[in-house]
């Protein structure tokens, strides 16, 4: 997973604007990684937030809040 968080932080373009990022899982296994992903993402310093949900349309709302 360090490997993985590691490439997002090298290939994440520097011009980038975008401040969140949301994951949406369908299964419960994969909300689970995806949340440990986002825990480790949280440690590193990247220029957005990163977070995992199982609903679209709650990850759309988190979104679009300022």
């Amino acid at each position: 997973m360090f490997d993985l968080l590691q490439m997002v932080r090298a290939y994440y373009p520097k011009e980038a604007t975008r401040k969140k990022t949301a994951i949406v899982t369908s299964t419960s296994l994969h909300h689970a990684m995806a949340q440990l992903f986002c825990q480790e993402a949280g440690q590193l310093t990247l220029t957005f937030t990163l977070k995992a949900f199982m609903n679209r349309a709650e990850a759309t709302v988190w979104l679009l809040e300022e």
